[in-house]
């Protein structure tokens, strides 16, 4: 993850003054009507959170970097549990436990991912077997068993530049992004692993025993790469310093990847299907760019440019977040506009970009109003390892370590969408007014509805996760208000963020957001 010198990357924070964050520097600035709320913060120090995965349900898997262990968390609650230690996993440097992707058939196939450092210098890559609620979420009885190993000798024979990212793609192929492992010249040579992009295919996996398989058996059809070995064949890109993380267009399966370079430049690939088996030139090009670091190794290769990349004078690491896509029926789903747009954040530098696409290039977007420049859609985001699109449509970001008083942890961007209206009725009277809010879990929260015009006959409480908590079908002018405590079976609600509903079946109606704090 080092950029302009040897840092030592996820374990330690640099101390260059122009690297980090002054002691003046305030909360994050983002757009006029967005907010960054935590979802779970305060209890990972010094563990070091790195990444995530959400399970379809909403509920969260958090990698704790230094330690190895895996936390799982249930929305609205103040606990992250410790489920699983993976053994052996070296901490030094860069290393650690880095990846985690859940299997895209749960929970028909309820498996759990996860890339590691192991401590003979070499990165595996296995999976775990879950069992208890799969599918609640609500439930915290949730554990991972039997760990299958996949890939037992991927490069690490230094404490720089190991890559770290899983995630499936649309094609049900399983991603793995790792970097030149501290030797440039790797990245040009396929058959070292080192320096690339694998795809794998996973789907007839776990095998006998405990592991790993032949390498064949997870080389799918479709890799570019014609051999001569196993580990060219398992390449989907290639030629990469340290794609640290990227991120998967669900949609159509391109990848967002971010290079961290060496000096000048920070890079942003977009890598298309059509683009596969393509060569993105390090160590001869770094953005735009030649490092002039005297290698010559695969010089006379085709090599591809980066779809965007930005120049730096002190230490920056490119963190590229999701090509946006709302989820079906997201209740936190962000404005129309955004649908396509590629977010990307400085790890150091502390800036939040948000890229559009004319179907062939990629450019800083238009800026919107508060955007705290020109350029950069948000600001002060020091220090944030991992971003992704949550289940409920919102902005997910894993902070690695606490900065200025505010802590590491996931947190999440919520902003203004059709599900995430003002809190009081509008002019017109087409939402219901709820009081008190914010409320706290028990409190008797009233529900009316009657300076609304349109028909109502359903009232509905719901999740973040799309989930309807209570529901009161009503006959025609039979009342306008009703009081709420809790589930159907009188149990208080969670902390958390809820949407309430006033409508009819056919047409839930605008939804008004109620906040239970602890």
């Amino acid at each position: 993850m080092s950029s302009r010198r040897y840092l030592l990357g996820l374990l330690a924070i640099p101390l260059i003054a122009a690297a980090a964050p002054t002691a003046r520097a305030q909360n994050e600035i983002l757009p006029d009507g967005f907010a960054l709320e935590p979802v779970i913060v305060d209890v990972f120090e010094p563990a070091r959170p790195a990444g995530f995965a959400h399970l379809p349900d909403g509920r969260v898997l958090i990698l704790e970097r230094n330690t190895g262990v895996v936390r799982f968390h249930v929305p609205g609650s103040s606990t992250a549990s410790s489920i699983l230690a993976v053994p052996n996993v070296e901490i030094t440097g860069e290393r650690g436990l880095l990846g985690v992707a859940i299997d895209p058939d749960w929970p028909v196939r309820p498996y759990v991912y996860l890339y590691y450092s192991y401590d003979t210098n070499t990165g595996r890559v296995l999976m775990y077997t879950a069992s208890g609620d799969l599918t609640d979420p609500t439930s915290s009885n949730f554990t991972l068993a039997s760990p299958y190993l996949l890939l037992t000798d991927l490069p690490d024979n230094n404490a720089i530049h190991n890559g770290g990212t899983l995630h499936f793609g649309p094609d049900g192929m399983l991603y793995l992004s790792l970097g030149d492992d501290g030797s440039a010249c790797n990245s040009q040579d396929p058959a070292t692993l080192a320096g690339g992009i694998l795809r794998l295919d996973v789907s007839s996996m776990p095998g006998a025993g405990s592991g790993p398989p032949p390498k064949a058996d997870l080389v799918p059809a479709g890799n570019p790469l014609s051999g001569p070995t196993d580990n060219e064949r398992l390449h989907w890109v290639w030629g990469f310093r340290n794609p640290f993380r990227f991120t998967i267009d669900p949609t159509n399966g391109d990848l967002a990847i971010g290079d961290v370079g060496l000096i000048t430049m920070e890079e942003i690939d977009v890598v298309r299907p059509a683009d596969a088996g393509s060569n993105y030139g390090w160590p001869h090009w770094e953005g735009f760019i030649d490092p002039a670091v005297g290698q010559t190794c695969g010089e006379n290769n085709t090599f591809t440019f980066p779809a965007y990349a930005y120049n730096h004078l002190f230490g920056a690491v490119v963190v590229p977040g999701p090509i946006y896509r709302s989820p079906a029926a997201a209740p936190l789903a962000l404005p129309a506009e955004y649908e396509g747009s590629l977010f990307l954040h400085d790890f150091y530098q502390g800036f939040l970009r948000r890229l559009t696409s004319d179907g062939a290039n990629w450019a800083v977007a238009d800026s919107v109003a508060g955007q705290p420049t020109a350029e950069n859609w948000g600001s002060e985001f020091y220090y944030f390892s991992d971003i992704q699109t949550g289940p409920d449509g919102a902005l997910y970001l894993m902070r690695l370590v606490p900065v200025l008083g505010r802590p590491s942890g996931l947190y999440r961007i919520v902003g203004p969408s059709a599900t995430d209206a003002p809190l009081v009725a509008s002019p017109a009277g087409d939402g219901p007014n709820v009081f008190p809010n914010p409320a706290r879990p028990g409190d008797v929260v009233e529900i009316d509805w009657a300076g609304m015009k349109s028909r109502v006959t359903r009232i509905r409480v719901i999740d973040v996760g799309g989930r309807v908590v209570r529901s009161w079908d009503l006959s025609d002018g039979s009342t306008s208000r009703l009081v709420w405590r809790g589930d159907v079976g009188g149990r208080p609600a969670s902390p958390g963020i809820y949407f309430v509903t006033a409508g009819t079946a056919a047409n839930p109606g605008e939804a008004r957001r109620l906040v239970l704090i602890r």
